[in-house]
């Protein structure tokens, strides 16, 4: 639903705008600029810009609406159109992909905290509150543009408006209905991130990004597995064996010596849990230990192919629909064991969903 355009009386003449995206302001009060300039919430910007510095993030949706609010400051003694940009021009500030389905994570983001920003324009005692518009599109050559424009502030409104609902409601700033938030959750493979490998073996035997089950690389794979394996079940039974043998009270040098063998055990399994558990599982996520530092999640996935099972190293990503953050997968555990989920990178205890290596997609646990 369109706001309609609010206009003050003026000692000249009454202003009037024939942009209904305008919001003309008291000319004391609009920031020293000419009385028939329309109202540009230089100080509702400034207010939003500290807001999205104390809440940095690494999704996309900060990003764009950071280079957004940023850009329009700079632009604020021009016109209204001159603070409208496209995607392309966003993305490219921001230093992201331009993606299909960019602008719903970024608008997901910005509506999941729409409230605090709100609160934050209350806070600072200022009148009107910036909304996130995206207007034309839908033609050829006609490119969608995306501004932030100003509606009035509700007084009071502000702290009622941070209680969630699951139900449908109007905005009182808008009088939009909101949307409630969406239960289910769509995955896929980023083309720009390609899985990078730590230990040098590894990222030999995955040069191609995968191997043949019963290939050449797959059994070096095997064979590695189980030396590891025999030379961890011989230490392990010679330093148990030893303190047998000897039968003699448990010491110091023995406590270290199993402390030891803990140790090594929990590395290994940690080294050579990916392997065990895709044979039966078909997709679990990479430990930290096969990932350069850094580098985002990704999953090692045992897939059906046409010429044969594959080993593969895999990335699929989302689009926290809670709160428009990055979503990678990541174990279940403790709450889910055995299972790889999909969990927010702002919220990972909190917005968890489940993952349909096939269908990708999950619903909300």
């Amino acid at each position: 639903m369109n706001t309609p355009t609010l206009t003050a009386p003026s000692c000249a003449a009454d202003l009037c705008f024939s942009d209904e995206l305008s919001v003309a302001a008291e000319p004391d009060g609009n920031y020293g600029k000419a009385c028939d300039t329309p109202f540009a919430g230089e100080r509702e910007l400034k207010v939003l810009a500290r807001w999205l510095e104390q809440e940095q993030s690494d999704a996309d949706g900060w990003h764009i609406l950071n280079e957004l609010t940023r850009r329009s400051l700079d632009r604020i003694n021009m016109s209204e159109s001159a603070r409208c940009f496209t995607t392309e021009e966003l993305c490219d500030w921001a230093g992201i992909a331009a993606t299909s389905n960019l602008w719903k994570s970024v608008k997901t983001w910005w509506e999941s905290r729409r409230r605090r920003v709100r609160l934050a324009m209350c806070r600072a005692g200022v009148d009107f509150e910036p909304i996130l518009d995206r207007r034309g599109g839908g033609g050829r050559g006609n490119r969608a543009v995306n501004s932030l424009r100003m509606v009035p502030l509700i007084e009071g409104g502000a702290e009622e408006s941070l209680q969630e609902t699951n139900n449908p409601d109007v905005d009182t700033a808008t009088g939009a209905l909101v949307v409630p938030i969406v239960e289910e959750v769509l995955y896929w493979q980023p083309n720009d991130l390609p899985v990078k490998l730590s230990n040098l073996l590894l990222r030999r035997l995955f040069s191609a990004g995968e191997m043949g089950i019963g290939s050449l690389r797959h059994n070096l794979l095997r064979f590695n597995l189980l030396g590891s394996s025999l030379f961890m079940l011989i230490f392990s039974i010679s330093a148990v064996g030893m303190m047998v043998i000897e039968n003699r009270p448990i010491g110091t040098r023995d406590l270290g010596l199993l402390f030891l063998v803990g140790i090594g055990g929990l590395m290994w399994w940690q080294q050579w849990r990916p392997v065990l558990l895709a044979r039966e599982d078909r997709i679990t996520p990479l430990p930290d230990e096969w990932l350069p530092i850094k580098a985002a999640p990704a999953q090692l996935e045992r897939k059906r192919t046409d010429s044969g099972e594959v080993l593969r190293l895999v990335r699929y990503v989302a689009t926290c629909p809670v709160c428009g953050g990055d979503m990678h997968l990541a174990r279940g555990a403790p709450e889910w064991p055995r299972r790889t989920v999909g969990r927010c990178a702002d919220a990972p205890r909190e917005h968890v969903f489940s993952f349909d290596p096939v269908k990708l997609v999950g619903h909300r646990l």
